[in-house]
């Protein structure tokens, strides 16, 4: 069992023995920092279980539980994910690691090469042959996250207030916001940006009003696609300059709403990565991250990189 858990959703995925997908199901968020434990227990046994009856499988059957978790860095973050676990009654073995590490192998079917994920959040997770490996960014919404779903959410809520105030020009971000939110005017989305218990994951899904705007020049809406774009090149230059592969030799893949559902900040970012580093491959994902924690636990069991990602993992 894999499980990919992030700030806004949690997606899990079974294989067989023989590297099938039996199982594909999502639940709530699973960030140990973006809610209560109550809540990502629920959304943890919420997942197992719709898995599990999708596989028709019973939880005995499972040789490893696989978790690629978003704030789960620390030791103590895997105590209170195994405590979690066993509750639920899982007793297999159990494997944890951010959930950028998972996306790695998801994306490009192996250990090697740069994972670079805004979603919700956003990481940037690199790892070369001999194991070696930096991160940068993924340090949650209030000290990090930049360029992501969440960061560009709050930068058009700041430019609406700004074109309010007239300190900025007038943006099209207004009319956008005021419809998605069904909003009298700008004052009324203050309870709600402040008050609303789903905050996080309601401000980081505004990022959807960026491409309509950026389409139609709106000059906010660029703005605020070219700082993220700038912000994200600088996570993948901190992994190549800490790594260094020879001639930044290396394949990097692209994961998360912003970069993989948006076209501006995508855009804007590739032409910073292939101005200033042509020798780095821009791919698409081969797989999400919850596949790629199966193929981690395939690699852990059978001792080699490029396992089946589906080998058994056993017990």
């Amino acid at each position: 069992m894999g499980i990919d858990g992030g700030g806004t959703k949690t997606l899990l995925k079974i294989a067989g023995p023989e590297g099938n997908l039996l199982a594909s199901c999502q639940s709530g968020p699973t960030n140990l920092y973006s809610g209560s434990t109550d809540t990502v227990r629920e959304n943890l046994e919420q997942a197992i279980q719709g898995g599990l009856a999708q596989a028709q499988i019973r939880m005995e059957d499972l040789g490893c539980v696989s978790l690629g978790m978003a704030g789960a860095d620390r030791p103590q973050d895997h105590v209170i994910l195994k405590e979690l676990l066993a509750g639920i009654g899982i007793r297999c073995r159990i494997l944890i690691t951010n959930d950028a590490v998972a996306a790695l192998y998801g994306a490009l079917g192996k250990g090697e090469g740069i994972i670079l994920v805004s979603g919700t959040g956003s990481i940037c997770y690199g790892q070369k042959a001999d194991g070696s490996s930096h991160r940068a960014g993924g340090w949650g919404h209030i000290i990090g996250d930049e360029g992501s779903g969440y960061d560009i959410g709050r930068q058009i809520l700041m430019e609406v207030m700004k074109s309010y105030d007239g300190r900025r020009e007038k943006t099209i971000l207004s009319s956008l916001l005021r419809d998605e939110w069904n909003l009298p005017s700008p004052e009324s989305m203050l309870p709600f940006v402040y008050h609303s218990e789903s905050g996080k994951s309601d401000i980081a899904a505004l990022g959807v009003l960026l491409d309509p705007a950026c389409e139609a020049g709106d000059p906010a809406a660029l703005r605020i696609a070219r700082k993220a774009a700038r912000e994200l090149f600088l996570c993948v230059e901190s992994v190549l300059n800490a790594l260094r592969f020879p001639e930044n030799r290396t394949v990097l893949a692209m994961q998360g709403g912003v970069l993989v559902k948006g076209k501006q900040v995508k855009k804007e970012l590739t032409c910073l990565l292939n101005h200033a580093y042509p020798m780095v491959c821009i791919r698409e994902s081969l797989g999400d991250a919850a596949w790629g924690a199966i193929q981690m636990a395939a690699e852990k069991q059978s001792g080699s990189a490029g396992a089946n990602p589906g080998a058994d993992t056993g017990s």
